[in-house]
């Protein structure tokens, strides 16, 4: 019989930061292109998909935002 492994919080976080970055990056050619069409800074995504590494998330008005440019639902993102 195999062993399942757990995760670590560490682990996961990286995993969805992984996602953040997967999922926009199938809509635009880079994270930094997304965030000047969207937002106000150009490292505004790239500093995001850091601190989500780092186990700090967005609000959950930001993340569907970025899910709706993406076209796709907010919860994809944590699919792993």
């Amino acid at each position: 019989m195999k062993k399942r492994l757990k995760r670590t919080e560490q682990e996961t976080d990286i995993l969805i930061a992984e996602n953040f970055n997967k999922i926009i990056k199938n809509k635009y050619k880079t994270v930094v292109e997304c965030s000047i069409e969207n937002f106000s800074s150009p490292k505004y995504l790239t500093n995001t998909i850091s601190k989500i590494r780092q186990g700090k998330y967005p609000s959950i008005p930001r993340i569907k935002e970025l899910a709706k440019i993406c076209d796709c639902e907010f919860t994809e993102f944590f699919n792993i």
